[in-house]
């Protein structure tokens, strides 16, 4: 349910705030996105192209990675270490892992840390509602607790 929540909102907010990735300005000499290597940062291209107009539409067979911000790295990392965290034997070797791909998010994933906030904030809301949608559905309902309490009240008594 988190993750689905997650996801869904990610998209919605990289949908209005497509940016492109931190590692272009750190990595590469500023210059003109059409003139990199082949094989390097289509998605730059694929981005310019929809924010020009040029495109209007990506197929499905030709998905790139253009969502940036929030980071979906930083919330795939904490919803990770909350599933683990029920298991005691891999509790704290899913919390470093995971806080180890936080830490690498800005040179790996090339985002920004503004993205990475956005993500923990993502993460940690959809944890809330997931938890609250799913609360009423673990909790023993009064009618259910009435029905069978009606049953076994109702039966006939053996004289």
């Amino acid at each position: 349910m988190a993750f689905g929540l997650s996801l869904a909102v990610t998209l919605m907010i990289a949908a209005a705030l497509p940016a492109t990735a931190a590692g272009l300005f750190v990595d590469l000499p500023a210059r003109g996105f059409n003139t990199y290597p082949a094989g390097h940062y289509t998605h730059v291209t694929t981005l310019e192209a929809l924010r020009t107009g040029a495109l209007t539409a990506i197929p499905v067979t030709q998905l790139e990675a253009l969502i940036t911000f929030p980071s979906f790295h930083t919330v795939n990392a904490i919803l990770f270490a909350w599933a683990f965290w029920t298991l005691p034997y891999l509790r704290w070797f899913a919390v470093v892992l995971n806080a180890l791909m936080i830490a690498s998010t800005p040179t790996a994933g090339l985002h920004y840390f503004v993205d990475i906030i956005g993500g923990v904030v993502v993460a940690v809301a959809a944890i809330a509602v997931a938890k609250r949608l799913i609360k009423p559905l673990r909790e023993p309902s009064h009618a259910s607790a009435t029905v069978g309490e009606l049953a076994v009240n109702s039966q006939p008594a053996l004289s």
